[in-house]
């Protein structure tokens, strides 16, 4: 990855030498639009990149197996082995609660594994919360917990 400093990171161990990064913020509070790894070997890859090379940007069609396609949607069906993945917006793709490896990652598009969103809350004088947001799927990683639903205002 490409650093400044005050960005953070968060990785976790696991074993044998490899790492994994789990949470990374940059200083500047911007998205991460390019990550460039040098080297396979970091993240224990070895050669194993079977998936090869993917440009996802609205026409690449659904590849049976590793990933669907919804407009400019892509969910991936199982952990991804990329030698180079881009994603040009507005595409964007969907972990499904999958790992994705990579020699690079590069585009304009998103990566995300988000919720599901909560329910609006009710018109002004009843009060009522909305409804909790669905979990994240599980797929090699765990699923996530829903959310919450909103409180009922006290009037």
């Amino acid at each position: 990855m490409i650093t400044a400093v005050g960005d953070t990171a968060t990785f976790v161990s696991e074993g044998s030498g490899n790492w994994r990064c789990t949470d990374y913020n940059k200083v500047s509070g911007r998205a991460i639009n390019e990550v460039t790894v040098a080297t396979d070997s970091i993240i224990g890859l070895s050669s194993n990149l079977s998936d090869g090379s993917y440009t996802l940007d609205g026409t690449q069609a659904a590849v049976g197996g590793l990933f669907s396609k919804a407009s400019n949607v892509y969910t991936l069906l199982r952990d991804a082995y990329f030698n180079v993945l881009t994603i040009t917006s507005p595409a964007s793709l969907v972990t499904n609660g999958y790992r994705i490896y990579a020699n690079t990652v590069t585009g304009t598009g998103s990566i995300n594994n988000n919720g599901g969103a909560g329910g609006a809350g009710a018109i002004a004088g009843t009060g009522t919360g909305g409804t909790a947001g669905a979990a994240t799927p599980a797929g090699t990683l765990p699923a996530s917990t829903a959310g919450q639903a909103g409180k009922t205002a006290v009037v």
